[in-house]
């Protein structure tokens, strides 16, 4: 084999691997924001894709009414319709991040709360399609389709 074709072919080779082990984009499909405490949530989201910032919120979150009961909000779907996102939700220092391309789904709702048996924020993602019964409280971006 000549140089020339061999650097070639390894060069091919090369970037071929390179495209494979990009992760996949996801679609991000809501992010809602709950208190269940006894206390204000006072809270930042961000929306990152790969490292640049899509989007970023502050919220102020009164506690429920009842022991019982929530107060929640939605972001406002201001990122792009698929990405590689990770989303952090910050309060009173601490951190907390849900990297939305380490499983296996293509659409995730991600939930921020607060809860009374918990120190501080929790986060997590749900596949959109485990959602069974998504009420008007939930936003939901206009780009996702029901299929």
């Amino acid at each position: 084999m000549k140089r020339r074709e061999y650097l070639t072919a390894v060069t091919t080779i090369g970037l071929a691997g390179c495209a494979q082990s990009q992760e996949p984009d996801v679609q991000l499909a809501g992010v809602v924001v709950a208190n269940y405490g006894d206390e204000e949530m006072d809270c930042e989201i961000r929306v990152l894709d790969g490292d640049t910032e899509r989007h970023s919120e502050t919220f102020e979150l009164e506690p429920p009414e009842s022991e019982t009961g929530m107060t929640r909000e939605s972001l406002d779907c201001q990122w792009p319709d698929a990405g590689q996102f990770r989303i952090t939700a910050t309060e009173g220092g601490k951190e907390e991040t849900t990297d939305l391309t380490d499983d296996d789904h293509e659409r995730y709702v991600v939930s921020v709360t607060k809860d009374f048996m918990s120190a501080g924020l929790s986060i997590w993602a749900q596949p959109y399609a485990e959602i069974e019964d998504v009420d008007d409280e939930i936003e939901i971006c206009g780009f996702v389709d029901d299929d």
